[in-house]
Formats: structure tokens, C-alpha cells, sequence
């Protein structure tokens, strides 16, 4: 197969694939549309939450409660975050940004939470609800998992990937959401959140 210093035109622009075949004077340029903006590079983030270790958010039964992560714990970690991206949580809004990502760019958020049962036989559902504030629509990370005792239970880790496919989940905030079917509460531990 020859060498791209070999093909006509001495290479391939950032839009063309080359095909050449097996008998070298075979050579086919396809010329791909691209997007204006390249895409994210790799990267990551992880934000440990300070306060709720000390005071876990109460949530009421039957009634979406919005999460909180102030970013202040001592395993927050933005050490290898993407060049282009300064950052993709707001700890004061208490919400994603995703608007130093580009469409096409996917996103792999992993959440670490302790929930605190008061009755037996609660019912629990995690979720992300992306488009805030324009088309909202949720992802759901757990659904009405059960847990059968009052109890400070061991730390649920799930996750979730999805892509920024349109501008509403692009340009619109995304907020981490639980909801019990009885009074409970629930220690943020952190989120990591992988760009690639």
C-alpha cells in the first residue's frame, strides 16, 4: 500500500479519507462533510461533595428533589480535565454545563450517593434531567430500587452515557434529581464525569 507522501496531491486534507488498493495505481478520495467544531478531546472530571456529609439533603416522599455537589470535598479532582473545557459543573447553580462541549460530543456521568431510609420498603429512583429550562427530559440511572429496612445504606454507584446530540441537551443546564416514595435523605458523595 503506498505511503500518503506517494498519493497525488502529496497527502489528504482534514475532511478526505483515502482508499488505496492493493495494485497502487488504485487510489479513490472520498471527500467526508466534518462539523465546524472539531470534537472534545478526552478528559475528566470528578467533584466530591463537602456538605452533605454533614448534613445529607432531606427529601420529602413523592417529591422530586433536586441533588447537590458544592465541589469542595477533598477528592474533588480537575487535575485532567479537556484543554478546551473549563468546566462542566456549576456548583452554584448546582447543575452541568455542557456549553464548552460541541454536538456530537458524548459524556459518561458516574454517580456515588448514600441514601437514608426511614421506613421499610422504600422505594428509590436517580435521574438526570438534561434541557433544563427549555425541553427538560430525563434519564433515569435507577428506577424504584427497593430498599427493605430503615437503614444508612451502603453507597449506590450508577451510571449513565449519553451524547450531545441536539442544542437543547447542548446549550441547556442538566441537574442530578432523586425521588423516594417515603420522607428520606441522601448524601451526595461525588460524581465523575468523562468527555471523550
Amino acid at each position: 500500500m503506498p505511503k500518503i507522501s506517494e498519493l497525488p496531491d502529496g497527502g489528504v486534507a482534514s475532511n478526505e479519507t483515502v482508499f488505496a488498493g492493493v495494485n497502487s495505481s488504485v487510489t479513490e478520495r472520498v471527500t467526508l462533510p466534518i462539523n465546524s467544531k472539531t470534537l472534545t478531546e478526552g478528559g475528566f472530571f470528578d467533584y466530591n461533595d463537602a456538605a452533605t456529609s454533614i448534613t445529607p439533603i432531606s427529601c420529602t416522599s413523592d417529591e422530586i428533589t433536586k441533588l447537590t455537589n458544592d465541589g469542595l470535598g477533598s477528592f474533588t479532582n480537575k487535575t485532567y480535565k479537556p484543554n478546551t473545557v473549563t468546566d462542566i459543573w456549576d456548583a452554584t447553580a448546582n447543575a452541568f454545563d455542557f456549553s464548552d462541549l460541541v454536538l456530537g460530543d458524548q459524556v459518561i456521568v458516574r454517580l456515588d450517593v448514600t441514601p437514608i431510609t426511614t421506613s421499610p420498603n422504600t422505594d428509590f429512583t436517580l435521574g438526570i434531567t438534561l434541557g433544563v429550562g427549555a425541553s427538560p427530559y430525563t434519564l433515569n440511572f435507577e428506577k424504584e430500587k427497593p430498599y427493605k429496612s430503615a437503614d444508612t445504606h451502603d453507597s449506590l454507584i450508577v451510571m449513565a452515557h449519553f451524547y450531545m446530540g441536539d442544542t437543547n441537551t447542548l446549550d441547556n443546564p442538566a441537574e442530578i434529581h432523586a425521588l423516594f416514595d417515603d420522607d428520606a435523605s441522601i448524601t451526595v458523595n461525588g460524581w465523575y464525569i468523562r468527555v471523550n
